[in-house]
């Protein structure tokens, strides 16, 4: 795992790295399960608004939806191209203890992809418009993993601190990466 700098994320975020590197760039043929159910609300992309983009993931520069064998998947092309889901609710709300999650993605394509955790925490504010104020208080870093022709599933584990909420994403590398099958579970 390495500290990253990346001028698509300077103005909304600062950068640490506390993903766990025994777990970052492994590879794996079975996601990780607590529940069997994803804490992101649409990993898989197959739920799409109604200009044919995956509900719930912000695509930026370069971030697509297309068809895969499997039914839809993220294509990222080119270095500035990432994509990220907000989480926000259920076990992931901004909390007063930590949390521990499992993350798993079946990645394809040239280059390398890494892994965001955008973290966010909100303040209450009763002046503020929605009533509170949000933060950004960094982004940490997972990868990179390593793409080839063949897709692999990746996974990693990731602490969320006490009192933040998360964003989860990917960021690319040079080349076309194919992403799907995006999981995220609490380790309890």
């Amino acid at each position: 795992m390495k500290k990253t700098n990346s001028l698509l994320l300077i103005a909304l975020v600062s950068v640490t790295a506390v993903l766990s590197a025994e777990e970052a760039g492994k590879s794996t043929a079975v996601p990780p399960k607590e529940n069997g159910k994803s804490l992101l609300k649409n990993g898989s992309f197959e739920d799409v608004d109604k200009n044919g983009n995956p509900k719930y993931w912000a695509l930026r520069r370069g971030a697509s939806l297309v068809k895969s064998e499997s039914g839809n998947a993220l294509k990222l092309e080119g270095v500035a191209s990432y994509a990220f889901e907000l989480i926000w609710w259920d076990e992931l709300k901004q909390s007063p203890r930590e949390r521990k999650i499992a993350f798993s993605f079946k990645a394809s394509g040239k280059g390398s992809v890494k892994v965001g955790v955008f973290r966010y925490t909100d303040t209450k504010d009763p002046k503020a418009k929605n009533g509170y104020r949000r933060k950004n208080v960094g982004t940490d870093f997972a990868g990179p993993y390593q793409l080839t022709e063949k897709p692999q599933t990746f996974r990693g584990e990731y602490t969320v601190r006490a009192d933040e909420w998360i964003g989860f994403g990917f960021l690319h590398a040079p080349g076309t990466a194919m992403i799907d099958d995006v999981s995220i579970q609490l380790v309890k």
